[in-house]
């Protein structure tokens, strides 16, 4: 009644709460919340239950702040270490400082780093390739290491009017010509590889004709007899009205009495001008001297550990098995087999 004689109850008043400098972000704990209870960190946690209580501290004495729920992320600040009952510090996303029983919390899994592998090198399974007006041709290209962490590849041509390049490779021939297709990392456009192309008017299939044992794929035929496999005797099984020549892996013209190995071309000719050129898989061979010896089994132990990488012709010729991948200890075996007469190389 005496409050209300004066009127002071339609009186504002201002209420001054002092602020001081470098005060903490989080309040002090109370006096009985024993510090030594606890250890200290910074670990990432998550509630594992539904509406499980924040306290302002290590009991259930105290007052209830908050709820989390399953899956709310927080931080814990101290680990508790009190004997029975345990309770953990806690700060949650929305900044509220609080208690939670150890029950509730578990620590959230630390995601390994991924390595960051660069890209080293890259090579096209083409140097050099002869195409038709019309053609078209899949340039693979290999990124090593095989675990780099952007492999992807850029194409460009160097003429779009002699023959384009889509993104996955493929080459389309459009005119009569030379240009070069460059493969480079994504990452680091600095590692590149190359390819020239050279385009040639379009030759009909007709035009020139391959004995049925041989077996042509492409531009790669295989096949050959490995005892009769001199220049003479692969053109026998050649009919055409166009110029041949074989050239061997240094691009040298062979002679009727030459060997014929893998990496061996047979360029189809008009005019001094390639029309169409055919490389030869002679499986065994894999230096490609026209042989199948125990050379071979040397390049392709050199090349198994990585002490010598062959092309990739020579690795098409070395996989025996033609199972499409790299060749392997597997086919060192088959090979060895092939030169002491027990398992003889299907061509």
């Amino acid at each position: 009644m005496a409050i209300l004689k004066p009127g002071l109850l339609d009186t504002a008043m201002t209420f001054i709460i002092p602020v001081f400098n470098n005060m903490p972000e989080i309040p002090s704990e109370s006096p009985s919340i024993n510090s030594n209870d606890f250890i200290q960190e910074n670990q990432n946690v998550y509630c594992n239950a539904s509406n499980v209580n924040i306290r302002t501290g290590p009991s259930t004495s105290y007052e209830v702040i908050t709820k989390v729920n399953n899956n709310d992320k927080m931080t814990r600040i101290a680990k508790g270490k009190q004997a029975g009952e345990r309770w953990d510090k806690v700060i949650l996303e929305n900044g509220i400082v609080g208690y939670i029983y150890q029950t509730y919390v578990t620590e959230t899994p630390e995601v390994p780093e991924i390595p960051e592998i660069q890209v080293t090198g890259i090579t096209l399974d083409h140097k050099e390739i002869y195409m038709q007006v019309g053609d078209t041709f899949i340039l693979n290209a290999e990124v090593e290491p095989e675990d780099a962490n952007n492999k992807e590849v850029l194409y460009s041509s160097k003429n779009y009017n002699i023959a384009t390049v889509q993104e996955n490779g493929i080459v389309v021939a459009k005119e009569e010509g030379e240009t070069t297709i460059t493969a480079s990392s994504k990452e680091n456009e600095e590692i590149k590889a190359e390819c020239k192309i050279t385009v040639v008017r379009k030759m009909e299939d007709s035009e020139i004709h391959f004995d049925s044992s041989l077996n042509i794929n492409s531009l790669e035929i295989s096949g050959i007899d490995y005892k009769n496999n001199t220049v003479a005797d692969i053109k026998q099984k050649i009919t055409t009205d166009l110029k041949i020549e074989f050239v061997n892996n240094k691009n040298e013209i062979l002679e009727d009495g030459d060997l014929v190995g893998t990496g061996t071309k047979i360029r189809v000719l008009e005019n001094d001008k390639i029309l169409r050129e055919y490389t030869i898989i002679l499986y065994g061979d894999v230096n490609g001297d026209g042989k199948i010896n125990s050379v071979d089994l040397l390049v392709l132990q050199r090349h198994i550990l990585e002490i010598s990488p062959i092309e990739e012709i020579y690795k098409k010729a070395a996989n025996v098995r033609k199972s499409g991948s790299k060749p392997t200890s597997v086919d060192l075996l088959l090979i060895q087999r092939h030169i002491l007469g027990l398992q003889i190389i299907n061509q």
